[in-house]
């Protein structure tokens, strides 16, 4: 998070503007680029759209996304819907959201897991969602829940630092073989494929 913290030296700055005047030039996605439709940020679900897109580049380590581009037939262009010019937008706009609305934007994220999405939202008193330290945290090591394979700690930021920890599956039957002796290789992969088609 230092990096946040120090602003940008002028050379930086350059750099960035000319990656993003290339973009427009020649727009297309990548891992750390996501091109959108037009978006009115007025919009709820336009946010939540937004703010998703946001997330999963911060977890990919930043990245870009244009707004306001469509694909067709392979080649993306500006969108029809998008404004002539940005004057009525403002960096308002795009603040992160607060720790309440970062809540609504977990509980509508939808991935394609195969069991409980990581940073599920549970309801259940003893283990939703609480703020720690101007972030949300949440611990499902209680209870019914308190195996390795269904313990996860989460933590979630508003300006998009996701943190997971979820124990290994094959630790949580012990009368099998005890915890610690046996590695399943293609668990872990298949939950990076989830997290990464988020």
């Amino acid at each position: 998070m230092s990096d946040f913290l120090n602003p940008p030296s002028e050379q930086q700055l350059d750099r960035v503007r000319q990656r993003l005047q290339d973009l427009l030039a020649y727009p297309r996605e990548e891992l750390d680029i996501e091109l959108k439709g037009w978006l009115d940020l007025s919009s709820e679900d336009d946010k939540a759209n937004l703010a998703q897109a946001l997330l999963a580049l911060a977890n990919h380590g930043g990245g870009y996304v244009l707004i306001g581009f469509v694909e067709v037939a392979g080649v993306w262009g500006p969108a029809q819907s998008r404004p002539p010019d940005l004057s009525a937008c403002t960096q308002d706009d795009v603040k992160p959201p607060d720790l309440s609305d970062l809540l609504d934007i977990l509980k509508k994220v939808k991935g394609h897991e195969t069991g409980w999405p990581p940073w599920w939202v549970p309801t259940r008193n003893e283990i939703r969602p609480y703020v720690y330290d101007g972030l949300i945290e949440c611990w499902l090591g209680e209870g019914d829940l308190a195996d390795p394979a269904h313990s996860d700690f989460w933590r979630a930021s508003p300006q998009g630092m996701l943190f997971l920890l979820r124990g290994y599956q094959e630790d949580s039957a012990p009368e099998e073989f005890p915890p610690g002796t046996r590695f399943d290789l293609t668990i872990p992969i298949w939950r990076v494929r989830i997290l990464l088609k988020i």
